[in-house]
C-alpha cells in the first residue's frame, strides 16, 4: 500500500491513507486503515490536494509529500515529480534520497539532502509562499 494524504471535502481536515479514484463518479477518496489493514473509512478529498508520501522526512522529522512546500537555503520549492518552475523532484542515488532542482546543480552535483529542508506549507493551503518567492527573484 502507498501512503497518500488529501484534504477532506466535508470538513477541510487532512487525512492520510491509500488513494482511491472512483472513475464512474469522478471522485477521489483517501481510505484510512487501522493496524492490520482493516478499512476504517473512505473520505472524499479534493483531487488537487492529494499527494503521495515521497519516502523522506524533513529536518523536523515531518513526512514529505508531493505538494509540500519546503524551505531550502532560505528559498521555497514545491515537492513535485519532475523539474519545472519552483518545483523540486525527489531522486534516489544509491542508498540515499536527495532533492533535485536546476539551481542545485546538474548531473548529481550539489543535490540537497531532505534532512536540510523544512516543510513550511503546501500548495493547497499556502500557494502564496511560492508566489512570494517568484516576486523576490
Amino acid at each position: 500500500m502507498y501512503k497518500f494524504r488529501g484534504k477532506r471535502i466535508d470538513n477541510g481536515e487532512w487525512v492520510k491513507g491509500d488513494r482511491w479514484h472512483d472513475p464512474f463518479a469522478n471522485k477521489m477518496y483517501i481510505k484510512t486503515l487501522i493496524e492490520g489493514g482493516t478499512l476504517l473509512h473512505d473520505y472524499e478529498v479534493h483531487p488537487a490536494s492529494v499527494g503521495q508520501y515521497r519516502g523522506v522526512v524533513g529536518k523536523d522529522k515531518t513526512d514529505v509529500y508531493d505538494g509540500d512546500i519546503v524551505s531550502v537555503n532560505k528559498n521555497c520549492y514545491a515537492i513535485k515529480h519532475g523539474d519545472w518552475g519552483r518545483a523540486v523532484d525527489v531522486v534516489e542515488m544509491g542508498l540515499r534520497t536527495w532533492l533535485k532542482h536546476e539551481e542545485f546543480g546538474h548531473e548529481g552535483e550539489n543535490l540537497v539532502s531532505p534532512y536540510h529542508c523544512e516543510v513550511i506549507g503546501n500548495t493547497t493551503e499556502n500557494p502564496e509562499l511560492l508566489a512570494k518567492e517568484q516576486e523576490d527573484a
